[in-house]
């Protein structure tokens, strides 16, 4: 993907069409991975292993999606949202955090740091869909619990996230990705998160 969005709508409208063009164009690649697992050696997917150039009008130095999964073990792969693996496409724009490996701190300290100064027009907070459980129904509940709270928690606690959110530069929003395929359910924000974001924030 060569197009960086900054506008936040358009930043989650791409993360929604790259996750279709998965679904579509299906690789040979597991949603989920343990963190530390070497990915095989990908071909360049261009000629002459050349990137492709930056679209016309980008802001090619500066993310426009963060993916922040809560579990610890687990990472995300990028080709779910049509892009390329991790280390093997260092423009498209998108950074994956995952849980803290030590306690909820160590994760807001981790999305803060992936945010930056610079801030990203959109933050994605995702948990793993077990489709795989014999009732979806509470495996739906449990997932989409843990997405909300994880919400809460990055608007309690990332002071960036948080002013960025507020300012309107920023949505926030949760996902639920399964387990088997990589599709995609899209929450959006949080119920009460106008009320959350007007709460006094963790000291």
């Amino acid at each position: 993907m060569r197009i960086r969005p900054q506008e936040p709508t358009a930043a989650l409208a791409a993360l929604i069409t790259g996750n279709h063009r998965f679904l579509r164009e299906p690789v040979a690649v597991a949603p989920w991975r343990p963190i530390g697992d070497l990915a095989a050696p990908r071909e360049p997917g261009h000629a002459g292993g050349l990137p492709d150039p930056p679209a016309q009008g980008s802001d090619s130095g500066r993310l426009f999606a963060l993916v922040w999964s809560r579990e610890e073990r687990m990472r995300l792969s990028r080709e779910v949202f049509g892009l390329g693996e991790e280390g093997m496409s260092s423009d498209d724009g998108l950074a994956l955090v995952s849980g803290g490996a030590v306690g909820p701190d160590d994760a807001i300290e981790s999305v803060e740091e992936a945010f930056g100064d610079a801030g990203v027009p959109l933050v994605v907070v995702i948990a793993r869909l077990e489709t795989r459980l014999a009732s979806l129904e509470p495996a739906w509940a449990r997932a989409e619990s843990q997405v909300f709270d994880g919400i809460r928690q990055l608007l309690g606690g990332a002071a960036r996230v948080r002013a960025a959110a507020v300012a309107g530069r920023t949505r926030v929003v949760g996902a639920l990705v399964e387990d088997t395929d990589g599709r995609v359910h899209w929450l959006g924000e949080l119920p009460d998160q106008e009320r959350v974001l007007g709460a006094t924030p963790r000291a």
